[in-house]
C-alpha cells in the first residue's frame, strides 16, 4: 500500500499543478480581455459622443444656412427698395421733398450698408467644410485642431450690430 501511495501522490501533485496552472492562465487571459473590453467601451462611448456632436453641428449648420439665405433675401429686398427710392426721387421736382431726400441720403451715407465681404463668405465656407468633414474616423489631433479653431474665432463687432439696428429703427 505504501508503494501505491508513493506512485499516486506524485501523479496527483502533477495533476493539481497542471489544473491550477491552467486556471491561473485563464484568469490572466480573462483580466486581459476585461482591460481590452474596457478600452473598447471607452472608445465606443467617445465615438458615440462625437457622433452626437456631429449631428448637432450639422443641424446648427443647416439652421445657419437658412438664416444666411433669409439675410440675403432681406438684402436683395433692401436693394430693390433703395433703387425704387432713388428712381422716384429723381422724378420728383418738389424742393421740400428734395431737401428731405438729400438729408436722408446724407444719413444713409453716414451709415453705409455693410455688405458681406469675401472673407465672411470664406469663413462660413470653412466652417461648413470643417463640420461636414467631422466623422467617427476623425483623429483626436484633428478634433483638437478644430476645437482650437472654434475657440479663437473672431467675434462679431458690437458697433456694427448697433449701427445695423439704428439703421432699421
Amino acid at each position: 500500500m505504501a508503494s501505491i501511495e508513493n506512485v499516486v501522490l506524485p501523479d496527483l501533485d502533477k495533476r493539481v499543478y497542471c489544473i491550477f496552472s491552467d486556471f491561473m492562465t485563464k484568469i490572466t487571459k480573462f483580466e486581459e480581455m476585461v482591460s481590452i473590453a474596457s478600452k473598447l467601451l471607452v472608445g465606443f462611448h467617445q465615438q458615440l459622443e462625437v457622433n452626437t456632436c456631429q449631428q448637432g453641428l450639422e443641424d446648427h449648420l443647416s439652421k445657419a444656412k437658412g438664416e444666411l439665405n433669409e439675410l440675403q433675401m432681406l438684402m436683395d429686398e433692401l436693394v430693390c427698395v433703395v433703387q425704387t427710392a432713388n428712381t422716384s426721387t429723381s422724378q420728383c421736382q418738389d424742393e421740400q421733398f428734395s431737401d428731405v431726400v438729400l438729408h436722408a441720403k446724407e444719413e444713409i451715407e453716414y451709415t453705409p450698408l455693410i455688405k458681406p465681404e469675401v472673407s465672411d463668405y470664406t469663413v462660413m465656407m470653412a466652417i461648413e467644410k470643417i463640420v461636414t468633414s467631422l466623422s467617427l474616423n476623425s483623429s483626436p489631433g484633428e478634433l483638437e485642431t478644430y476645437h482650437l479653431m472654434w475657440s479663437v474665432r473672431p467675434f462679431v463687432n458690437d458697433d456694427t450690430m448697433h449701427q445695423a439696428w439704428r439703421f432699421i429703427s
